[in-house]
């Protein structure tokens, strides 16, 4: 207890708690006095805290050391350092849909892109316009349809000097259409289309097999129609899967 007249001298130090902790740490007792105060004051230890632990002079390691990683740490003592946000995936977003299909929904697909095996199959299509799954045979049929379609029109268009007949029945009887005054027609796919010097090979196919054909500049009267139209074709050339009717003979084996 401060004696009367050492409020004030209480009231103008720094720190008058530490200096009164100090008072009862040394087991003085009784009315603080003038000369109590003087002794407290000049205590080397009169500054210090005795609640704050003190740090030994060769606890800290020399300036310039590395630090000792495996020193424990205690958990009271606040930690130093910034927080980082985690680095978090962007949502999944349901892409736009512009053909607005009413039956197409993302809950319909549990896996992604990356998840599902490369192995598909097409069973249907999408806008109901085909019923078709794109298999070779399917090919095949487009072909042989479209092939029997330009063909009826070639027949009806009433240009043809015979009446058609299938390449499996002209390789049959070839040796009939072996000379110059009996020709055969037949009307095919065209494929391996070929330039020589002075004339057009290619090969002509339908659905029961293909043939050989060469194609020679007119000789004769080159002013004919026939003549005219041979020689735009081995000018201009043709193209593949072109459906043609052609009349001519067998020439060799």
């Amino acid at each position: 207890m401060p004696a009367r007249g050492m409020q004030q001298r209480l009231l103008e130090l720094d720190d008058p708690d530490t200096v009164l902790k100090s008072a009862k740490r040394l087991g003085m007792n009784g009315i603080l006095n003038d000369q109590m105060l003087d002794q407290l004051l000049v205590e080397p230890e009169a500054g210090v805290d005795d609640e704050t632990p003190s740090i030994a002079a060769g606890a800290l390691p020399p300036k310039g050391d590395s630090p000792v990683l495996d020193t424990p740490v205690s958990v009271d003592e606040p930690a130093v350092g910034r927080v980082v946000a985690p680095v978090l995936e962007p949502p999944l977003e349901v892409a736009a849909r512009p053909h607005g299909l009413p039956h197409f929904d993302i809950a319909g697909f549990p896996l992604g892109a990356t998840e599902t095996d490369t192995e598909l199959d097409i069973h249907f299509d999408i806008t109901g316009n085909s019923t078709t799954a794109c298999t070779m045979d399917d090919m095949l049929s487009y072909f042989n349809d479209r092939l029997q379609r330009i063909k009826r029109m070639i027949v009806q268009g009433g240009r043809l000097p015979n009446r058609p007949i299938d390449i499996r029945r002209l390789a049959r009887e070839r040796k009939r259409f072996g000379n110059r005054d009996t020709t055969a027609t037949i009307i095919g796919l065209v494929s391996e289309i070929r330039h020589g010097s002075s004339n057009l090979r290619f090969t002509l196919e339908d659905e029961t097999g293909d043939y050989a054909c060469i194609l020679y500049p007119p000789g004769g009267a080159a002013d004919t129609s026939s003549a005219s139209r041979r020689n735009q074709l081995l000018v201009a050339g043709l193209m593949n899967d072109n459906v043609i009717g052609v009349t001519g003979h067998i020439q060799g084996d």
